[in-house]
Formats: structure tokens, C-alpha cells, sequence
């Protein structure tokens, strides 16, 4: 199945937005690297999202 760059750009932000509800709750075991590990992930879909936006405009921008 394919999906066009809009919809994983939506699903990319709410992976971000899920993350960035997450409160950490230091007092349970392995929470720190969640919470490392959450941080990464989210610093990766940023990364991947302004790909995707770079490659969407310059679709866009191509005469058809």
C-alpha cells in the first residue's frame, strides 16, 4: 500500500504530538532511557518531516 507524502507527513505529527503528551514518570523502572528514547524518536520524525516538506514543495514547484 502506498501513501502519499501528506498522509505520513500527518501521521509523523502525531507521533510528535503523542510524544509530546507523554509525561515521564521517573519513579518507574527504565523511564530515563523511555524517556531518551521518546526524545530521539521525536528529534527523528522532525528530521524526517522536513524532508518530506523539502520534497513536497519541490514536487510542487515542477511544471507538470
Amino acid at each position: 500500500m502506498t501513501r502519499c507524502p501528506e498522509q505520513i507527513l500527518a501521521d509523523l505529527r502525531e507521533v510528535i504530538a503523542a510524544l509530546d503528551r507523554r509525561l515521564p514518570q521517573l519513579d518507574r523502572v527504565g523511564e530515563t532511557q523511555i524517556a531518551a528514547d521518546a526524545a530521539q524518536l521525536k528529534s527523528d520524525a522532525e528530521a524526517r518531516i522536513a524532508v518530506l516538506t523539502q520534497a513536497i514543495a519541490r514536487d510542487r514547484a515542477m511544471p507538470r
